[in-house]
């Protein structure tokens, strides 16, 4: 789910300013139903994917605060995905999420 975006971070890291907004470009998305993540695991791989993303680049406390918020944001998503989908183990896989991505060992590079 956050592939692209921390590619592009990668990038950006080791190619500072290489990349560029080009606004009149077009993009086809077909999105495939074939091979596709239930809403559980989709909620738990995406939580995990945004705190592993978090620790591996974050800088000062300013960082920590927008993550604090972002979780807030992303659990009231969730939280909203559970009345609408009758699925409240979308909130435990949400929580599944935040404690593997807390538990997730960063390798230093």
């Amino acid at each position: 789910m956050l592939e692209d975006f921390e590619f592009s971070t990668r990038v950006n890291k080791k190619y500072p300013k290489s990349l560029f907004i080009i606004s009149k470009a077009k993009l086809y998305h077909y999105v495939s139903p074939v091979n596709r993540d239930n809403i559980n695991k989709a909620v738990e791989r995406k939580t995990y994917e945004y705190v592993v993303f978090f620790k591996k680049n974050k800088k000062n406390i300013y960082d920590c605060f927008s993550f604090l918020i972002l979780i807030l944001g992303m659990f009231l998503n969730e939280l909203i995905k559970s009345f609408i989908y009758i699925n409240f183990r979308i909130i435990f896989s949400f929580f599944n999420g935040l404690n593997r991505g807390y538990n997730h060992k960063i390798k230093l590079q």
